[in-house]
């Protein structure tokens, strides 16, 4: 098995982290679709921890190797 596929199926990309994901964008989308009827895109943004944003905002717009 390489790098690349090594833990598929566990920890963050296992069953049980898809499953409160989608339940998330399901709650998410229930009350989205009301309140703006004519919306019709949403931008999921994902990975971000690898950035950091749990520690500091992120610059916008964003660039690979700043801080």
């Amino acid at each position: 098995m390489n790098g690349s596929q090594e833990g598929r199926g566990r920890g963050r990309d296992g069953s049980s982290q898809i499953s409160t994901k989608d339940a998330m964008r399901r709650n998410l989308m229930a009350v989205l679709k009301p309140a703006a009827p004519s919306l019709n895109h949403v931008a999921l943004l994902q990975g971000n921890k690898a950035y950091g944003v749990h520690v500091r905002p992120l610059k916008v717009p964003a660039r690979e190797g700043r801080s």
